[in-house]
């Protein structure tokens, strides 16, 4: 394990572990599919026909220490997956996209860390099955680490099945196009990733959770959860009289992230002089989710907004709200409390263990329409506490900056090395 390869044929925070393994110089490669390089031919194209928020996008996958280390396969494939990804909203062909994508860059991972005899590799979640199998299979040496940015599928299976069951779930449309990523023969094949791994990093307890769920060892978990950029989000709370209390949500608008639950409180909390802000794209086709939205007089949707424009969001609003039913780690939990929100989380959303109650604000039950009430109506009697928990909250997110993780992975890719 003397060098590691980190490979993703997408991004979400491999950057970070990329900088982390730079500073113990024990990284061998990164690579990747898509990666900004202005330069090439491909991009200059790009440059004169995407939006200006896909633009962003693109320049974003663009790191100095990654550079160091790049190594790019299958790029038109994972440019391809990106577009799908975006106007697929039914889920008809981006889960099959996505494992044919995985599969090619599985084979060419796996064919170059032989050639190149690298003793660890890092890979994420529903990305290594494809590396990993043809790693076994071949009896070659190579330490596999999986890391988990959301729950294991499995268990992610299981809670929608369970939402699906319900009786009064009137988002049944939003559920079933969430299954399609989570079939039984796609969880088969993430349950095999799974058992094919040697050791699992997690953010949360609920991750966790969902892996030994799995049957996963608890003694090859490790717990690292993430961090924010605290100088990027203000902190900058003003004292609440008798104004509206606005509560924000941020997120994919579709019923994985708890908004039926969300909603529906709101809807019977008419009577308040409270407000909830949503804030991201729609991601699904459900009808009901939308025409809720519209027919709440309480309920304000504003669209999605770029990375840029989050801060002021952060800052009109005094309480985040965040009842997803399964998650990693939300990453707008640290950005809102970096904000000084308190927050109003469930515990699938990564939170529990976290989040003090009654200090930075609530971990809650994920499902439970009546917690979320119960927590907005304390807030609303005690808006006098709000100033002191938004300020508690920044404190804490002060202690999850991207640079304690960054010390905490190199720890536990230290220990991983001692075994």
């Amino acid at each position: 394990m003397k060098k590691i390869i980190v490979a993703h044929p997408l991004q979400q925070h491999s950057y970070r572990t990329v900088e982390a393994l730079d500073r113990i110089n024990i990284l061998q490669k990164y690579i990747t599919t898509v990666y900004y390089q202005k330069d090439k031919k491909m991009y200059r194209v790009l440059e004169k026909i995407l939006k200006p928020s896909n633009l962003k996008r693109m320049y974003g996958r663009k790191n100095k220490i990654v550079e160091k280390y790049l190594k790019t396969f299958d790029e038109f494939l994972g440019l391809l997956y990106l577009l799908i990804v975006r106007i697929d909203k039914l889920k008809i062909i981006e889960p099959r996209f996505y494992a044919l994508l995985t599969n090619h860059f599985g084979k060419k991972v796996y064919k170059y860390i032989k050639k190149n005899n690298t003793r660890a590799l890092i890979m994420y979640d529903t990305t290594a099955y494809k590396c990993f199998k043809l790693i076994n299979k071949s009896k070659y040496t190579c330490t596999k680490i999986l890391d988990m940015s959301s729950a294991a599928a499995p268990y992610i299976r299981s809670i929608l099945l369970d939402e699906l069951n319900k009786d009064n779930m009137t988002y049944k449309k939003s559920i079933k196009t969430k299954l399609k990523s989570y079939s039984k023969r796609i969880c088969k094949r993430y349950q095999r990733e799974i058992e094919n791994a040697d050791y699992f990093l997690v953010p949360s307890n609920f991750v966790k959770k969902s892996l030994i769920y799995c049957g996963v060892d608890e003694n090859k978990i490790l717990y690292i959860p993430y961090g924010v950029d605290i100088t990027t989000f203000s902190y900058q709370r003003k004292k609440l009289n008798k104004e509206k209390i606005k509560f924000l949500f941020v997120g994919r608008v579709e019923a994985a992230k708890g908004i039926y639950y969300l909603i529906k409180a709101f809807e019977e909390l008419k009577e308040l002089n409270i407000e909830l802000e949503i804030v991201g794209s729609i991601a699904t086709k459900d009808k009901c989710i939308c025409e809720d939205i519209r027919n709440n007089n309480n309920i304000t949707y504003i669209g999605a907004k770029t990375k840029n424009e989050m801060n002021n969001v952060y800052k009109n609003a005094n309480v985040y709200i965040m009842p997803s039913i399964f998650e990693g780690l939300s990453l707008t939990l640290f950005e809102s409390m970096a904000s000084g929100l308190p927050v109003i989380a469930s515990k699938n959303s990564g939170a529990e263990g976290i989040i003090e109650n009654y200090k930075q604000g609530f971990v809650i039950d994920s499902n439970s329409k009546e917690q979320i009430k119960e927590k907005i109506l304390w807030f609303h009697n005690n808006r006098d506490k709000i100033p002191q928990m938004g300020k508690e909250a920044r404190k804490l997110a002060e202690k999850y900056t991207w640079e304690n993780y960054n010390s905490n992975l190199v720890k536990e890719i230290k220990k991983i090395k001692e075994s």
